[in-house]
């Protein structure tokens, strides 16, 4: 029976040590080697959120990111202008061989974490200068009391107010994070 002694059939076979621990067989170890890619995404995030237009240059990362992904599967015959809902390219070449398949498949993953990444810094960018907006027709409106402002072009309004940046970065930061624990985790 595979191992097991025919007076214990009850029995699951054991090893000294579970197969999952790690150096020096202790559970800790392998609780901090878990740790350890996390440990070094938030160092380097760290890194990153000190400089100056850090929020923007995350967001131009994203971009850059989901473009790259969604390009790689359009080669491999998917529309992913939506990572959510991908759809076939009709006559274009699917993946066909498991090499194919799973190159596809990661960036699919990576497409899902990327393109979640960028909507939701554009989001915050875009809702960020109509706010601005809105305060400014206040500002124009009578009997406010205040000087007139112009409403302004995105690119003019750019880089917003004070913070911005790094308001910016620590959503997308978040928003990285819950997304890549969600493609690990599966």
């Amino acid at each position: 029976m595979g191992g097991m002694q025919d007076d214990e059939p009850d029995k699951q076979p054991r090893h000294r040590e579970p197969p999952f621990v790690g150096v020096g067989g202790r559970v800790e170890d392998r609780v901090d080697e878990a740790r350890d890619p996390w440990t070094l995404i938030e160092e380097e995030h760290e890194k990153l959120r000190k400089r100056k237009w850090c929020g923007f240059e995350y967001l131009s990362i994203a971009v850059y990111e989901e473009t790259l992904w969604r390009t790689r599967l359009w080669a491999f015959g998917l529309d992913c202008r939506d990572a959510a809902n991908p759809r076939e390219i009709p006559g274009a070449r699917q993946a066909q061989t498991v090499e194919e398949r799973r190159e596809s498949n990661q960036a699919h993953q990576l497409l899902l974490v990327w393109q979640t990444v960028a909507k939701a810094g554009t989001m915050i960018l875009i809702g960020a200068w109509i706010f601005d907006q809105v305060v400014a027709e206040f500002r124009r409106s009578p009997g406010a009391g205040i000087r007139p402002q112009p409403i302004v072009e995105m690119n003019d309004w750019l880089p917003g107010p004070p913070g911005l940046s790094t308001k910016l970065f620590d959503v997308m930061r978040f928003v990285w994070m819950e997304a890549k624990a969600e493609f690990w985790a599966t």
